[in-house]
């Protein structure tokens, strides 16, 4: 995911309401995730080539990354934001796992707030949740999943629906 963020000096920003939302949601270069690998692997069946991942120190595309995709390679990708256009027409099957808003939270609070302190939650409050909310009313990921999890306890996973 974060190979294909945008790079931040490019995301753009307004004084609207939902400015930072809008703009977070629209953070991953979706774009150039279906050019570089989806597309020619959907064409190809098969993928062999360097191509420039973020390098966040620069903000710039220039950090190589090989890939190499033959016909017996399983690709997974995985990211919070995945299963919508145009990244979901290229996806076999779509696992989505479903995580309560609360559960969402207490993990973040476990993960980040030892890393980046307790101001980290504050974001999950006023970017991350609205950004992840405005993803589940937009692109509906249960909706056109295969596979839904509900992944409240990933000790005790449970499969929701399965198609």
């Amino acid at each position: 995911y974060d190979d294909f963020h945008q790079p931040l000096p490019t995301i753009q920003w307004s004084d609207e309401e939902d400015s930072e939302v809008n703009a977070f949601y629209n953070a991953f270069n979706a774009q150039k995730l279906v050019a570089e690998i989806l597309l020619p692997l959907k064409e190809r069946g098969l993928l062999h080539q360097r191509i420039l991942g973020l390098d966040w120190s620069t903000a710039e595309y220039r950090k190589p990354i090989d890939i190499a995709i033959d016909n017996q390679t399983i690709l997974l990708l995985e990211g919070a934001l995945l299963l919508r256009t145009p990244i979901r027409n290229y996806l076999d099957y779509a696992i989505f796992l479903e995580v309560s808003v609360e559960e969402i939270l207490l993990r973040g609070e476990a993960r980040d707030v030892p890393k980046a302190g307790e101001q980290i939650m504050e974001k999950y409050r006023t970017r991350y949740l609205p950004v992840f909310k405005k993803y589940l009313a937009t692109d509906q990921p249960k909706a056109i999943a295969n596979m839904v999890i509900d992944n409240n306890d990933y000790h005790k996973p449970v499969i929701i629906k399965s198609r």
